[in-house]
């Protein structure tokens, strides 16, 4: 694989992620497999944008369902997912000052989040590392 296509794979991944229901249903299917009803009431996303969500999220390849009876469970799709997942709350939970140290990974998202011009500050390599994001890119691109 060329960088050019590299880059363009892990782009077109971060898009999945790059979504802030997606990320509050990733956070909740890190604790394990859940039904619809659990993931919504612990992500206050209500049925419509979730079950669009989640199917989303499937075809990606992101979640997979699993049946436990009458029950239908959502889970992360396999290792190789969980670590993406996990890489991405591990590096913007870390190297800020605020970093949410409470319950949900990103914090409360039940909040309205800041202006834009306030979510504007630049990306530095002080703040994250260059450590980080090597070490995720590496986790976007191994499969």
């Amino acid at each position: 694989m060329s960088s050019a296509e590299q880059f363009a794979h892990i782009a077109a991944t971060l898009r999945i992620f790059a979504q802030p229901q997606r990320l509050a249903i990733l956070a909740s299917l890190q604790e394990g497999a859940r039904p619809v009803g659990t993931i919504e009431a612990v992500t206050n996303v209500r049925q419509p944008a979730l079950s669009q969500q989640l199917a989303l999220l499937r075809r990606e390849g992101v979640v997979a369902v699993e049946r436990c009876g009458r029950q239908v469970l959502y889970r992360l799709a396999d290792t190789y997912r969980t670590k993406q997942v996990s890489a991405i709350f591990t590096i913007f939970s870390q190297g800020t000052a605020d970093s949410p140290s409470h319950g949900h990974p990103l914090g409360d998202l039940s909040k309205p989040s800041a202006p834009r011009a306030e979510r504007a500050a630049p990306l530095t390599r002080h703040a994250y590392g260059s450590r980080h994001g090597a070490a995720f890119a590496r986790i976007l691109v191994d499969e």
